[in-house]
């Protein structure tokens, strides 16, 4: 069974890390309250310094024929209802139970392709995402022949915590090995809010685990960036462009 963790438990954390409250001792309204902006305003600081480390959803949605453009978010009208992607790092088509690849591509290489509405008798194998705001932007190359359904994983912003007792895990997708960093970091912010001095531990400890986070994305970006390179090399033979 996963590991349960809300948001109300990081805080009574955090304010025990501070010697606030005591174990088990109820948080007074106002306290929680000043300790869930805490926590709001901090997870925003981190997505900004990029230590959040956005979530995968592997989602689908039917392609309609001769249609390249296709729209991805929550504002209506949309062609899937979905939290806005960041960014789309895979995609196949299925057809007949049958998973065929399609290339990612960036809005260069799409600007290359040389006969963009030109109809084909083959489903897409190039896939284009523009993360345009309020709705993301799939363009798919060639337009399919007929209707298909498009598989695709893509990296999610994560959910602002609007709830104590949402869980960190589940609702708001921060992976387990934040959630104690999350606690010593949150107790440092607090601190000022109540003429505290955080001990030297909680001091380290925050600060170790922020530069873990920034190790951990760092580490992340390095084999994205190889297969865009492999994929930019492999486009230059394709007669298809320019």
């Amino acid at each position: 069974m996963a590991t349960v963790r809300t948001v109300q438990q990081a805080i009574n954390r955090a304010f025990g890390k501070l010697s606030l409250f005591g174990p088990g001792e109820p948080l007074p309204p106002e306290d929680n309250a000043i300790a869930k902006v805490c926590f709001q305003d901090m997870m925003g600081e981190w997505v900004n310094d990029q230590l959040m480390v956005p979530f995968t959803v592997l989602e689908s949605f039917t392609l309609t024929a001769g249609t390249l453009s296709y729209t991805v978010g929550e504002t209506a009208p949309v062609d899937l209802n979905t939290v806005r992607p960041e960014q789309i790092d895979s995609a196949f088509i299925r057809e007949d139970n049958y998973d065929y690849p399609v290339n990612i591509i960036g809005e260069e290489a799409y600007n290359r392709i040389a006969l963009k509405s030109e109809p084909w008798r083959f489903r897409p194998y190039q896939l284009w995402y523009n993360p345009t705001v309020p709705n993301g932007t799939i363009t798919v190359w060639p337009s399919p022949s007929s209707a298909v359904d498009l598989f695709f994983s893509s990296e999610k912003p994560f959910t602002e915590p609007t709830s104590v007792t949402a869980n960190m895990m589940a609702g708001l997708g921060y992976p387990r090995n934040y959630h104690n960093i999350i606690v010593y970091n949150l107790a440092v912010e607090l601190a000022p809010e109540y003429g505290k001095t955080p001990a030297d531990s909680v001091i380290v400890k925050a600060e170790k685990g922020k530069r873990d986070l920034i190790s951990l994305n760092a580490a992340r970006t390095l084999e994205p960036a190889v297969s865009e390179l492999a994929r930019s090399t492999r486009r230059d033979y394709d007669i298809l462009y320019r």
